[in-house]
């Protein structure tokens, strides 16, 4: 059985394979028990990365470090056979999802890859995972023209209910450009030695007519909360 990760807060929770994709029946970001990710995959060059380690320090945070081996390497280099990208996935729920991305080239030998983030979105209810569809709609996809975003919009109709719903995936930072189309979004990576690439992706979703998303990763309300509440909280001394 595949091991799934599970992030949660508030409205919000997320299921994911182990490295961090969304792609089984079940997986998917979810927000007022719709899910407005049902696919996420990030691959380099064409290849899903391996996981090295991961964490979740809070209910709501991920870590993790991926890698992907670089192929020709020798023992008399300057490519060596244990080379490989490393990359740096935290992510942050509630409400919606944030997530930073960095690749560091750890090699003595420049690299040129594309990194792919694949997405959908379905706008299934929590109760049809894994089952038939019981309220079927039209969704539609739209990059925006700045090539910065992607756009899910969901309209279904159920007797005399009608149900919209929206999720925008955008690119807040990135070292390179992207490219994007309806299927996610590709950026062209130059990594000289020892050097790094980073973006910053947020995922938001339409609430009642306003667009939410995590504000950052620190210094927000929650995280305040956190820390005084770890001011006060009871300690048991075992000495």
């Amino acid at each position: 059985m595949t091991e799934t990760t599970t992030l949660i807060s508030g409205y919000t929770v997320l299921c994911s394979s182990a490295t961090g994709s969304i792609e089984g029946a079940r997986h998917g970001l979810l927000h007022r028990d719709t899910r407005i990710l049902s696919h996420y995959r990030l691959t380099l060059a064409g290849r899903s990365p391996d996981l090295v380690g991961a964490s979740c320090p809070e209910s709501d945070l991920w870590d993790a470090v991926l890698r992907i081996p670089r192929p020709g390497g020798a023992a008399d280099g300057p490519l060596l056979p244990q080379d490989a990208l490393e990359i740096h996935v935290r992510r942050r729920v509630g409400p919606s999802l944030l997530e930073e991305v960095v690749i560091h080239n750890r090699s003595a030998v420049a690299c040129e890859t594309t990194l792919l983030i694949e997405l959908d979105a379905d706008f299934r209810d929590v109760a049809e995972l894994g089952r038939e569809r019981e309220i079927t709609g039209i969704t539609t996809r739209s990059p925006s023209p700045d090539g910065k975003a992607l756009r899910f919009d969901h309209a279904a109709a159920h007797e005399d209910r009608h149900i919209d719903l929206a999720v925008r995936v955008e690119i807040l930072e990135s070292s390179s450009g992207a490219k994007i189309n309806a299927t996610g979004f590709s950026f062209p990576i130059r990594l000289d030695p020892r050097v790094s690439w980073k973006a910053l992706v947020r995922v938001a979703t339409l609430d009642d007519g306003v667009w939410v998303s995590p504000s950052g990763f620190d210094g927000d309300t929650r995280s305040r909360q956190r820390v005084a509440w770890r001011r006060v909280r009871p300690e048991l001394d075992g000495a």
